[in-house]
């Protein structure tokens, strides 16, 4: 145990923690982006891709900023086969 907590600590000042950094950076400046490939992730369950990516396109950034009951309507009208439940599965995310 005590040879593993070593090995952590010498990570901690190593060249890996300079690119971990970095990587991290990179998913802070990029949270919206990424939430919408949850959002699709989300969407294409036992769905259809295609479609997912059409529906993705076409609502950007409305899966962050419409409430569960517009994003539900709007999820139905571009054909979305459960609008209400990926809805609500979507605002939930938002929440993490």
């Amino acid at each position: 145990m005590k040879r593993l907590l070593e090995a952590v600590e010498a990570l901690k000042s190593s060249e890996i923690k300079h690119l971990i950094d970095a990587r991290m950076r990179e998913f802070k400046k990029n949270r919206k982006e990424i939430f919408s490939e949850l959002c699709f992730c989300i969407l294409t369950a036992n769905f259809n891709a295609e479609k997912s990516i059409e529906i993705q396109s076409r609502l950007k950034n409305a899966f962050s900023t419409f409430p569960e009951s517009e994003l539900a309507k709007e999820l139905k009208r571009l054909g979305h086969r459960y609008p209400s439940v990926r809805a609500k599965y979507i605002v939930k995310a938002k929440k993490h």
